[in-house]
């Protein structure tokens, strides 16, 4: 963020960018024997397009961030601890789209299909989940056996499919493939050092740790410390300068996996 604007420049311009990258991102079209094309065929048997597992966390980010622009908008600040879980999720999901669109045609594939296998790997717990929920809907408990072999069955390919690519290597199982996934914390790190850091600062908002808002606490007025622990009673307040600089690191996220998107739709992976 340029720091000669003020607040309500660096949302508006915020939401400007926003408004530019969701219209930029809709007008990509995968393009007959692009690599994203290739990619789209190589993952039919599993129903999960790349285009789709590259393309939709590009819209939750800026969904995301939407909200992020049209909060502050509608009350001129922002919430104690809201918009920094908002954009958190934004920088992981389009963390998780830079790190798919790898230019390295093998690295890229390897990648998706341990993107396919996560997403499988979550839908299952879900189901396993949610059909032992005595409210759960009698549809989905009547289909939740064949539902989770199919996601066994789909599962069990990608992992055939990654050990075929690694020739040499000693085959994984199932079980195995599943530990070697990326954490959400190592996909971020590619994003780059400053975009991890504001990950990291916001997470501890969005889990209400005390670390990462002790510079946004003040004490409430008329209030004295505890004449025995010396603890005060604080208001916890928004920082929305905090809160723009790590929504702009979001959107140069977005905007260098969106380049690259259009880049696979269009022609050459360039590796």
């Amino acid at each position: 963020m340029q720091r000669e604007l003020t607040v309500e420049q660096g949302f508006e311009n915020l939401a400007t960018r926003i408004a530019n990258d969701s219209r930029d991102l809709e007008a990509i079209r995968v393009q007959p024997d692009s690599p994203v094309w290739d990619e789209d065929a190589f993952l039919a048997p599993v129903y999960r397009p790349f285009s789709l597992c590259t393309k939709q966390p590009l819209g939750s980010a800026l969904d995301h961030l939407e909200v992020v622009a049209e909060t502050f908008h509608a009350l001129g600040q922002p919430h104690s601890f809201a918009e920094s879980t908002l954009i958190r999720t934004a920088i992981t999901a389009s963390s998780y789209a830079l790190w798919l669109l790898s230019l390295e045609p093998t690295q890229r594939r390897l990648r998706v299909l341990q993107f396919s296998f996560k997403d499988y790997d979550m839908w299952a717990g879900f189901v396993r989940t949610e059909s032992r929920n005595p409210e759960a809907p009698e549809d989905l408990v009547n289909t939740a056996p064949a539902v989770l072999d199919e996601l066994n069955e789909r599962r069990t390919w990608i992992v055939k499919q990654a050990n075929d690519i690694l020739i040499g290597d000693e085959p994984r199982t199932v079980r195995e493939y599943r530990k070697d996934l990326p954490t959400d914390t190592a996909v971020v790190k590619e994003a780059g050092t400053r975009v991890l850091g504001a990950w990291r600062f916001l997470s501890g908002y969005a889990h209400g740790l005390p670390w990462a808002t002790l510079a946004n606490q003040v004490q409430v007025p008329g209030t004295e410390p505890h004449p025995e622990t010396g603890a005060i009673t604080v208001h916890q307040h928004g920082n929305p300068e905090q809160l723009l600089d790590a929504a702009f690191y979001t959107i140069e996220v977005i905007e260098q996996a969106t380049a690259r998107y259009r880049l696979l739709c269009h022609g050459e992976s360039g590796a």
